[in-house]
């Protein structure tokens, strides 16, 4: 087996210069060099590597040393000055081009949008060479649990703990810098001082969800824990969610077989559609702002052709599921709504027309032209409705109206 030769990478200082040696061999070229105490601190630009030149500043002259590795040159170097430090890149000194911060007890440096542990720094004697320990880079964004806080660092310190929301063991922060929220995985078992890396969960007004236990769910909108605000209805193993904060109505799919392990996107229904439909050759789902009223609508409906009419006594509002009998299909669709007020509803054609009450055929009416409306009584009710421009409304639609 053939073993390939080490490089001895060597020195020498002759007048007022230094040359280096590998194998022997004068390496050509300028070297990028800093002093460390005694030391000289060398780049080798065609190794890509950091070495010591150890007692660089007494070492006699004419006298070949071994130069001592330190580290490869994607690495950033740094060493203790007094109360601040020395950064190097490729054997030059890049300090003046960075940003220290602490973290508690912590040296953190920010430098070309990366973020730098200076280890031990409180602790460590100057003019000695250390690797500083990248955390995250300008893609990434980390974070550390120190006592009863978390600090995220993303090329600076944030002290975001008034952002953050407890979902099971994580941690959902909203991030303004980058209009996302982040997650801190298992958050509450994790080990103090120590970094670990953020999990970009969603971007600016996105909803996000977990599923929490057989019914419980948590739901984050940026900043906010909309969870307790939610109103929720099982539709077959899916739940639909109203949000009144925001007027949002959404689609937790397959809710019944979701582990909860994840985060999840929901589907959005709709930000102007509160009402929908569902219905297959059993029955039909009837929800309205998170509530299923199913129920409370059974006793007053009427099919209009292939459509259904529907009303809700308890809110006075009028629905209509359009195509319903060919829409049997367990589909949730949008319930058009005719009146949030008006009990009547009418249609004419062919100067004949049709009336609801309450979801019902109305029978027998009493009705006078005036002008272009036509005033009609139905005689088991005694209420009077105003059919405006009834002249002018011959395409059989519905119109929703109240009585006077």
């Amino acid at each position: 087996m053939l073993f390939k030769k080490k490089k001895k990478i060597s020195w020498k200082k002759k007048g007022e210069f230094f040359y280096v040696y590998i194998n022997g061999k004068e390496i050509s070229g300028e070297i990028s060099n800093q002093w460390s105490g005694n030391d000289l601190l060398i780049y080798l630009e065609v190794m890509n590597k950091y070495y010591l030149l150890q007692g660089y500043a007494s070492a006699p002259k004419e006298e070949e040393f071994e130069a001592v590795f330190l580290a490869e040159g994607e690495e950033i170097l740094w060493q203790k000055s007094g109360d601040g430090y020395f950064l190097y890149e490729n054997g030059e000194a890049v300090q003046d081009n960075s940003t220290p911060y602490w973290i508690d007890d912590i040296f953190m440096v920010a430098y070309r949008n990366q973020d730098y542990l200076l280890k031990d720094y409180a602790e460590s004697e100057e003019n000695i060479l250390s690797a500083a320990r990248l955390i995250n880079d300008e893609m990434q964004v980390s974070w550390i649990k120190k006592g009863k806080y978390f600090y995220l660092i993303a090329d600076t310190l944030l002290d975001l703990n008034h952002n953050a929301h407890r979902c099971n063991d994580d941690l959902i922060v909203y991030v303004d810098d980058l209009e996302a929220n982040m997650l801190l995985q298992n958050y509450h078992n994790c080990q103090e001082n120590t970094f670990y890396e953020t999990i970009r969960l969603a971007e600016k007004d996105q909803l996000i969800y977990r599923k929490t236990g057989k019914s419980n769910f948590s739901i984050f909108y940026n900043e906010l824990d909309i969870s307790a605000d939610a109103i929720g209805t099982f539709v077959n193993d899916d739940v639909l969610i109203y949000l009144p904060k925001i007027n949002y109505t959404m689609l937790f799919q397959n809710f019944k077989g979701d582990s909860g392990e994840d985060y999840q996107r929901p589907q959005i229904l709709g930000n102007e559609d509160t009402a929908f439909w569902s219905a297959d050759s059993d029955g039909f789902y009837l929800i309205d702002k998170g509530m299923n009223i199913s129920p409370e609508v059974s006793n007053n409906n009427s099919r209009i052709g292939n459509h259904l009419l529907l009303f809700h006594p308890q809110s006075s509002t009028t629905y209509l599921f359009e195509d319903y009998l060919n829409r049997k299909d367990n589909t949730l669709r949008p319930a058009f709504i005719l009146s949030r007020t008006a009990n009547f509803v009418w249609a004419a054609s062919n100067n004949r027309y049709k009336l609801w009450y309450q979801g019902k055929r109305v029978g027998e009416c009493e009705h006078q032209m005036i002008g272009n409306d036509l005033m009609v009584m139905p005689k088991s009710l005694k209420k009077m409705v105003q059919m405006k421009d009834f002249v002018n409304c011959q395409d059989n639609r519905l119109r929703a109206v109240e009585s006077i």
